[in-house]
C-alpha cells in the first residue's frame, strides 16, 4: 500500500461509485463485514452515520475555525415515500445547525428529494427545505448532478421555487 495518500483517493473513488450503484449498495448494507470496512474508510469524508455524530464534529470543526457543509447523504431517490423520508431528514438537518447554531449550511442533491420520481415532488420537498432553511437563516447548497437526472431548465425551476419560499 502506498503510504502518500493513493489509498485515500481510492477509497473515495470507490465509495462514490458504489453511491451510485444501487445494487453495490444494497449488497454492501448486507455485509457486515464489508460495510464495516467501508463505514471506516467513509469516516474520513463525513461526520458521522447520524445527526448528532455530525453535530459533534461541526461543533469541533467550528471551534477550530471551520464552517462548513452537512448533507444527508444518498443519490437518486426512486420511491416518492423515501424521497419524502429524505426530505424529513433534511428538514431535521436543518434544525439540528439552528438549535446548535453552527456556522454550516445544508447541502442536497435533487435527485435524493424525488426528482427522478417527479419535478412536483422534488419542488414541494425543496421549497420545504428552503423554507426551514430561510427561518434559520441558513444557505441551501445544491449539489452538481449528472445530466441524467437535473437538466437546466429542471434545477431553474426548482432554485425558483426555494427562493420563492424564502
Amino acid at each position: 500500500m502506498d503510504l502518500n495518500g493513493t489509498w485515500e483517493t481510492e477509497a473515495a473513488d470507490a465509495l462514490r461509485h458504489l453511491a451510485l450503484d444501487e445494487g453495490a449498495k444494497a449488497y454492501v448494507i448486507q455485509n457486515p463485514v464489508l460495510y464495516r470496512l467501508l463505514y471506516r474508510a467513509a469516516l474520513r469524508f463525513i461526520g458521522g452515520g447520524t445527526l448528532d455524530e455530525c453535530v459533534g464534529v461541526a461543533r469541533s470543526l467550528n471551534a477550530q475555525g471551520h464552517a462548513l457543509t452537512i448533507d444527508f447523504m444518498g443519490e437518486i431517490t426512486r420511491e416518492a415515500g423515501r424521497a419524502v423520508e429524505a426530505t424529513a431528514e433534511f428538514l431535521r438537518v436543518v434544525r439540528g445547525i439552528d438549535a446548535n447554531a453552527l456556522d454550516a449550511s445544508v447541502s442536497l442533491d435533487l435527485s435524493h428529494l424525488g426528482l427522478v420520481v417527479g419535478e412536483d415532488l422534488c419542488l414541494r420537498n425543496a421549497s420545504w427545505i428552503a423554507e426551514a432553511a430561510c427561518r434559520a437563516d441558513l444557505e441551501v447548497i445544491i449539489s452538481a448532478e449528472g445530466v441524467d437526472c437535473t437538466d437546466a431548465a429542471t434545477a431553474s425551476s426548482v432554485l425558483a421555487a426555494m427562493a420563492l419560499a424564502c
